[in-house]
């Protein structure tokens, strides 16, 4: 572009997962034309939910304002992202878990007696094309 663009600044339309940029100020440099710069927003789960199932591939819309005009376009998200390796839930947070009012109960829910070793596997292959 012939003009240098400032004042960045980043949202994300609603989503699968509600992710939503930390802040919406990028606090970048004006970049002149034919300039560059790179930076990273950190991202929470704060955001408007789209109500819908995640796509595959999963993809969530980002508008880039900018002095000179807003950028729309979609960025690719690799699911695996979400997983946090961490310590297996014990079976007594995960029955304080499935207690919560919040969660949501359907007359579908098939009901079947589960081994904490059925439940948590003892190693977790995920595979990304």
């Amino acid at each position: 572009s012939p003009s240098t663009h400032g004042n960045f600044a980043v949202k994300f339309n609603a989503n699968s997962f509600k992710l939503n940029p930390k802040k919406i100020d990028l606090g970048l440099e004006p970049i002149p034309p034919g300039g560059a710069n790179m930076t990273r927003a950190e991202v929470d789960f704060s955001g408007a939910s789209d109500n819908q199932p995640p796509a595959m591939p999963f993809r969530i819309q980002v508008a880039l304002k900018t002095s000179v005009d807003v950028f729309i376009f979609h960025v690719p998200v690799s699911l695996s992202i979400f997983l946090v390796p961490a310590a297996p839930l014990s079976q007594q947070a995960y029955m304080e878990y499935c207690a919560r009012p919040q969660l949501v109960k359907t007359q579908n829910a098939l009901k079947c007696p589960l081994s904490r070793d059925e439940v948590l596997p003892t190693r977790l292959f995920i595979t990304i094309p």
